[in-house]
Parts: C-alpha cells; sequence; structure tokens
C-alpha cells in the first residue's frame, strides 16, 4: 500500500482520576503546530469533554494518513497514552474507518461524520468545568468559574482533608434541532454550597484541574444551596492533584474517617451570573462545532 490512505479515527477515553478533565483538554492544543501530534495527522475533527457516570469522558477525532487501519490507530493510541501520560487510570476504545477526503469540503463532511459518531450526540451533555477562585465563610463555600450560559447541573463536595469540589454545567445536544455552537461571550459565575461542619482550614481541590484554588475575599450574598444526593457511584479514595496541575499541596494523605458520609453532593437547577461578560477566546480549525471544548 501507498502512504496515501486516509483514516477517520474516533477515540473514547475515559478516566476516573481527579485532574482527568484539564489533561483531556490540553491534549488538543490549536494554537501548536500540530494541535494534535500525530504522525500523518491531517486534520483534528473534533475534541470533546463529558461526565459518563463517575468517569470523565473524551472523545478526540483525527483524519490520519497511514498504509493501513492498524498502523492508523497504533499512531493514534499512542498519542494519547503520551498526551494522557500524567493519569493513573484509563480506558480507551478506537473506532476506525477509511476516508477519502482530499478536498476541504470533504474534511468538512468528516467532521460532520466524526461529531455522529461521538456517544450520545443527540441527547443533551453534562460537562465538567473548571473552577478558578473560593471564598469560605463558616458553612458557607462560594465557587467561582467563567462560562457561557449554560445552567448548571450540580456541584459535588468530597469532605477528606480536603475539600474536593466537583462543577458540572448542561450542555445541548452536539447533533439535531436543539444542538447549539460554542457561546462567543463568557461570564463570571458564583454558587454558594453550604458544607456543614467541615474542618475550617481545609484546602479546596478543584477536581476538573487536579489543582489547589486560590482563596479570593468576595463573600456572595447569595443563599447556600441546600444539600442534597448526587453520586452515581460514590468514590471515598483520596483525592490526589494531577502531577501536570501546580498549587496548594495537601496537608497529609487524605483519610476517610466516615465512609458513608464521605462524598456530599449538591443538585442545583440554577446559578448566579455577575461581572462583566468576557470575549471567548478564538477557536482553531477543527474544534467541535456543537458544544465545542468543556475547558473555556
Amino acid at each position: 500500500m501507498g502512504p496515501g490512505f486516509r483514516w477517520r479515527i474516533g477515540a473514547n477515553v475515559r478516566s476516573t482520576d481527579v485532574g482527568a478533565a484539564a489533561v483531556f483538554a490540553a491534549a488538543v492544543d490549536y494554537d501548536a503546530v500540530p494541535p494534535f501530534p500525530v504522525v500523518g495527522l491531517v486534520h483534528v475533527l473534533g475534541s470533546w469533554l463529558w461526565l459518563a457516570g463517575d468517569e470523565i469522558a473524551w472523545w478526540v477525532g483525527a483524519l490520519v494518513e497511514a498504509r493501513s487501519a492498524a498502523e492508523a490507530a497504533q499512531r493514534v493510541s499512542s498519542t494519547i497514552a503520551e498526551r494522557t501520560g500524567a493519569l493513573r487510570s484509563r480506558a480507551m476504545t478506537l473506532n476506525v474507518t477509511p476516508s477519502t477526503a482530499h478536498a476541504i469540503n470533504e474534511i468538512v463532511a468528516e467532521e460532520e461524520n466524526d461529531v455522529h459518531a461521538v456517544p450520545g450526540h443527540d441527547e443533551p451533555y453534562v460537562v465538567p468545568v473548571r473552577a478558578r477562585t473560593y471564598t469560605r465563610r463558616g458553612r458557607r463555600l462560594a465557587i467561582e468559574w467563567t462560562s457561557g450560559s449554560d445552567p448548571l447541573a450540580h456541584v459535588s463536595v468530597a469532605v477528606t482533608e480536603s475539600l474536593t469540589i466537583a462543577l458540572f454545567e448542561h450542555r445541548p445536544p452536539l447533533t439535531g434541532p436543539q444542538a447549539s455552537g460554542d457561546p462567543i461571550v463568557r461570564r463570571d459565575h458564583h454558587v454558594v454550597v453550604d458544607i456543614g461542619d467541615a474542618p475550617a482550614g481545609l484546602p479546596v481541590l478543584d477536581r476538573y484541574s487536579g489543582e489547589y484554588l486560590p482563596e479570593g475575599s468576595d463573600h456572595p450574598d447569595t443563599p447556600p444551596s441546600p444539600p442534597s444526593t448526587y453520586s452515581a457511584r460514590p468514590s471515598v479514595s483520596s483525592p490526589r492533584p494531577s502531577r501536570l496541575g501546580a498549587g496548594r499541596r495537601p496537608p497529609a494523605t487524605p483519610r476517610v474517617t466516615d465512609a458513608p458520609h464521605a462524598i456530599r453532593g449538591f443538585d442545583l437547577d440554577c446559578n448566579t451570573q455577575h461581572g462583566v461578560p468576557e470575549p471567548d477566546r478564538a477557536r482553531g480549525p477543527g474544534a467541535m462545532r456543537r458544544g465545542g471544548s468543556a475547558d473555556p
């Protein structure tokens, strides 16, 4: 076979690690050349993050030139392994399809094919978002992040020797009549949750980034959201920052002293917006055009 055979590859990668979302989001860098360093890469077709049970799921699609499907798959899987090497747990499946795309309109058509290959593409998604800062006053923990206008799905807080927080937003389907593009304007948001009698002075770890958050000075007057239950399969394993993460380190190895109550969740129907709108940074070619990356 000659070197000109092309293959559309969709990779479905999943992990339960703290910091997995940030590692996945950084694996494709549209500001770099190439954005996804696969040998024989023709075009990145898309990248998408979402919550699947208690796992962070990542889909990346690529058009690759190789002599065989096996060679193309090996190149993509090797790049994914290299780019996500900071993770302790990772599962990956690949879907390889022959492609004849060479012209621009044909590559655009492959982008559409890739979108339709994403699991659950025609259903709404719950996606992880990165927290930016927090403030705490007694039982009230205020968490800030920057995003579009999508509503907050839920916040989870795991209490060990740190407070591991996780933010998730609702996002529309990637395909179908309810699909919408990545928001042009992003705004500051905050949510206030009641963390009960969690000890004072605990560092706050963002599950998205695997980094400890800086503490701010603003204390929103928003009433705290009442506790409810969230976790499809609660885990009380000790959270650990990603090796790529930076910031404050935990004071000691987290220990769960009351396992049945170690996970506290908060299901929310809405969020509070404040601040001045910020323009979205430009997306490179091949970004998932319906929904985009979960990492703003």
